[in-house]
């Protein structure tokens, strides 16, 4: 008897372990760019990440949108050279708007931080491009439509 008992408890178990992938979420694989550059337009709207999933590479400097919702720019040498400030203050997405302004947003879309660099009305296309070889990191966002460029608020 008990062992009909093990043998029922067990058949449940066993589904449940089978079936978990199909049933649970499965993380999202992570967007690593390393050729220094990310590109977006204005026709295709907004491009969002949650916190982990993006990282610019150029060389040995990244911007990485870290797990604790901080938007941080390392140096080569991988020192932090500047952050948004958003580590801790529930940050839920960092957003490419169509107007070229990046944006550190809350889950219930409160902005907590911001490039800037919104330009209302503009079209074309944004290139976020980081640039450093041995020397401080930055960041510059390009409209290769109007040619204009524009440097992040980086001390």
């Amino acid at each position: 008897m008990k062992t009909k008992r093990r043998a029922l408890l067990a058949a449940p178990l066993v589904s449940l372990v089978l079936l978990a992938p199909a049933v649970l979420p499965q993380a999202a694989d992570a967007a690593t760019f390393t050729n220094g550059q990310y590109s977006w337009s204005a026709t295709s709207g907004y491009s969002e990440f949650t916190p982990g999933d993006f990282t610019l590479e150029s060389g040995d400097s990244k911007l990485v949108f870290q797990t604790d919702g901080n938007l941080v720019l390392y140096n080569w040498d991988g020192k932090p050279r500047w952050q948004s400030g958003t580590y801790g203050r529930h940050a839920a997405k960092v957003s490419f708007q169509s107007d070229g302004n990046v944006v550190v947003y809350r889950a219930d879309n409160v902005p907590l931080w911001s490039s800037g660099h919104g330009f209302s009305g503009r079209s074309g296309k944004w290139i976020m491009q980081l640039t450093a070889v041995e020397t401080p990191a930055f960041a510059t966002e390009l409209n290769s439509e109007t040619g204009s460029r524009s440097f992040w608020r980086i001390p």
